[in-house]
């Protein structure tokens, strides 16, 4: 491939590039400014403290963070009846009912270590931080909602936004859910 071929993937890449990170200023603040400040100034401590009130509370939290699978399998559902597209491997869905698949899939994948780390730091976080369990429920819940309308509003590029969010309280989660553990088994 010449250098004028591969300009245009370069310009291509450049633009995805910039188009991705225009939402990073508001994701990020979402995410370093507000779950700081709900915790801090909305949302009070639950009155929690056996093990067990603390993973039921940590459950009811995720019973929240996957309603969004549970309503992309549903319209998923739906759709395939309406468009009479009952067999996945005729690979007669519409490009909407394919996005909504692939949607379907990585909220799961997402859902998983978000559900993990949840149920873990119950366990690990003094009782007046359990505060943010709900908090990061909420903003794992809307970035999973802004990823399926991005994805369905400006293909694979709308769905920037929503990994952001969903990746900015999912893995400082998990992050921090091992680094405590080790912290606990090594010290």
């Amino acid at each position: 491939m010449s250098d004028v071929d591969a300009e245009p993937l370069v310009v291509g890449v450049r633009r995805r590039q910039r188009v991705i990170a225009g939402s990073i200023w508001w994701t990020a603040a979402t995410i370093l400014l507000g779950i700081p400040a709900l915790h801090l100034w909305v949302v009070p401590s639950p009155n929690v403290e056996a093990m067990a009130d603390r993973l039921a509370y940590a459950a009811r939290c995720d019973a929240v963070a996957i309603v969004p699978y549970f309503a992309v399998c549903m319209k998923i559902m739906l759709t395939r009846f309406l468009e009479g597209a009952h067999d996945p491997l005729s690979h007669t869905e519409s490009s909407s009912l394919k996005i909504d698949c692939r949607v379907m899939q990585n909220h799961l994948e997402q859902s998983v270590a978000f559900v993990v780390a949840t149920l873990a730091l119950a366990t690990l976080l003094p009782r007046e931080h359990l505060a943010l369990l709900p908090i990061v429920t909420g903003v794992f819940v809307v970035g999973r909602l802004v990823y399926w309308w991005g994805y369905h509003r400006e293909g694979t590029l709308g769905r920037a936004p929503g990994v952001q969010l969903t990746t900015g309280v999912t893995i400082p989660l998990v992050v921090g859910a091992a680094v405590w553990v080790l912290w606990m088994t090594v010290g």
